[in-house]
């Protein structure tokens, strides 16, 4: 009976020993096999965003010499207003026309939310400035073309006209012999800052 007990005991024991010591000891290896191939994955992003980061310098340090200038030209960190406005002014003035009645709107900054983790992310802020300009459709058309071809980030929000003479019955007429009309312009322009 002994020879039957003592292979009993013996397979009792290994079940115990394998149930309570080596189970967990498994399930553990388990766990951490998991965390092994998250960390792994994490470690492939950490190396595709340094490539990034690498390809990124490299076209930073490829800028040509005043780059940073113009893109600053381009979105500024803060908008002069009463600079706009004589820039502006002087465009029209190119053009033989008058500018009448500036006016100046500021909207919020668009603060935008960074996602967890990122950096943070920079506001953007909209001006805008209203005017009157009389001039002649063909002389407006000229105004808006040099204003778009202006470096700094600027949209045109709205443009209104009279339908009729600007000076009562008799019409007036630019240089040209063309009529003149009033032109009501809202130009918006933007700012960045971090």
């Amino acid at each position: 009976m002994s020879r039957l007990l003592a292979p009993f005991f013996l397979m009792c024991m290994a079940g115990i020993i394998g149930l309570y010591l080596i189970a967990p000891q498994y399930e553990e290896i388990r766990l951490l096999q998991g965390e092994e191939v998250a960390l792994l994955k994490d470690l492939e992003d950490v190396k595709t965003i340094n490539d990034k980061i690498a390809m990124l310098s490299a076209q930073y340090a490829a800028f040509p010499p005043g780059a940073e200038e113009k893109l600053h030209v381009l979105l500024p960190s803060k908008i002069d207003m009463v600079r706009l406005i004589i820039d502006i002014n002087a465009l029209v003035e190119q053009r033989g026309l008058t500018m009448r009645t500036p006016a100046v709107s500021i909207t919020a900054p668009d603060k935008r939310q960074s996602a967890p983790g990122s950096p943070p992310v920079g506001t953007v802020q909209r001006s805008s400035v209203r005017f009157e300009v009389l001039a002649s459709y063909d002389d407006f058309r000229a105004l808006l073309s040099d204003l778009e071809k202006s470096l700094a980030v600027r949209d045109v929000g709205s443009v209104t006209f009279s339908a009729g003479e600007v000076t009562g019955s008799a019409p007036q007429l630019n240089k040209a012999g063309k009529p003149v009309r009033s032109y009501n312009i809202e130009l918006g322009t933007y700012s960045y800052s971090e």
